[in-house]
């Protein structure tokens, strides 16, 4: 189980041994990593990135990274970095890297040269010449979680509700949120206090490119109260008006959400990987399965359009009867 502090000391071991892999890299690397934590990136993100750019300057030095490894890079080194990425050795041969990780790789290279470029430390920034990889179009993957799953958790959030009144009361809102109103899990992290309206049931979601109020069910309102009322006792002091607070006392990020529910499922037996996320996609094929419109889904969940409900609906075909069997039964 992941304890009231397992967050806070996953992170530090994090950027212990990050800082401590630094000392033997050139300084640069630790100055944008230093610049990465000022932007509040996620330690997973930083490690990426740092990762990336470590494995960028070993293909530029043959092995080795050299201190100036990034002062003379042309555009033509980043294609053929690009290029080397591109192809891995198998055991039954040469394969190709997924497009998306050619895509990050693009990413990680275009910040830290943008990042180099406002420092002055290069007057030309060699990404921008170079066009990213193109996605191949991909229905997207939609994991549902059945009601004994759902249960199973709220059981053991309830195990510790008398253990660990903060954890559990902040993990309860939070599953509530994704699960019993359908919120994404960067609209719960970025939620401020002043966001929910516990005596109307409602809740203004400003996360995103359109704002939106909704209205939560009795349910998901209690379990806002019993947060809300330990975090004033709690983090009263602390100088942050997010809802959610972690263990570092400040705000509540994704990762820190899907750390806690790892620790939940596996305490209640579930095998595969769950994720916030899925709390909301398993409520939007709730809606469809009770044939809820989807103009109106769309509009309460702040899709854009209603067909990117499409891939959810295709989650729904194995457990929906096939048309032939209702229309062979209609005159008989």
């Amino acid at each position: 189980m992941v304890n009231s502090s397992g967050r806070s000391e996953k992170e530090k071991r994090f950027y212990e041994k990050m800082e401590q892999k630094l000392q033997s890299f050139p300084p640069i690397l630790k100055e944008y990593y230093l610049y990465l934590i000022n932007e509040k990136k996620s330690y997973t993100t930083i490690g990426v990135y740092i990762n990336n750019i470590i494995h960028f300057a070993n293909f530029l030095g043959h092995g080795r990274v050299l201190d100036d490894f990034y002062k003379y890079v042309k555009t033509i080194d980043v294609e053929n970095y690009l290029i080397f990425s591109e192809i891995k050795v198998a055991d039954d041969g040469l394969d190709t890297k997924s497009d998306s990780i050619l895509q990050m790789r693009w990413s990680v290279l275009k910040n830290f040269f943008e990042w180099l470029l406002s420092q002055k430390y290069i007057v030309q920034n060699p990404v921008l010449s170079v066009k990213r990889a193109k996605a191949k179009k991909q229905g997207r993957a939609i994991n549902l979680l059945t009601q004994d799953e759902l249960q199973s958790i709220c059981d053991e959030i309830y195990r510790y509700w008398n253990v660990d009144a903060l954890k559990s009361r902040r993990d309860m809102a939070v599953f509530c949120l994704a699960a019993n109103v359908g919120m994404k899990p960067s609209e719960i992290s970025n939620l401020n206090i002043q966001d929910i309206d516990i005596e109307n049931n409602e809740i203004n979601v400003r996360d995103g490119q359109q704002p939106r109020k909704l209205e939560i069910c009795d349910f998901a309102t209690w379990a806002l109260e019993e947060w809300v009322r330990i975090r004033k006792r709690v983090y009263g002091n602390v100088d942050s008006d997010a809802l959610f607070i972690s263990q570092l006392r400040r705000r509540m990020s994704v990762d820190a959400m899907n750390d806690a529910l790892l620790g939940y499922s596996r305490d209640a037996g579930i095998k595969r990987k769950i994720t916030i996320n899925d709390f909301r996609s398993t409520a939007i094929c709730q809606l469809l399965k009770n044939n809820v419109h989807v103009d109106r889904i769309a509009e309460y969940f702040g899709f854009a359009e209603t067909k990117e409900l499409i891939c959810f609906m295709q989650a729904l075909e194995d457990e929906q009867v096939s048309i032939t069997e209702v229309l062979n039964d209609l005159f008989d």
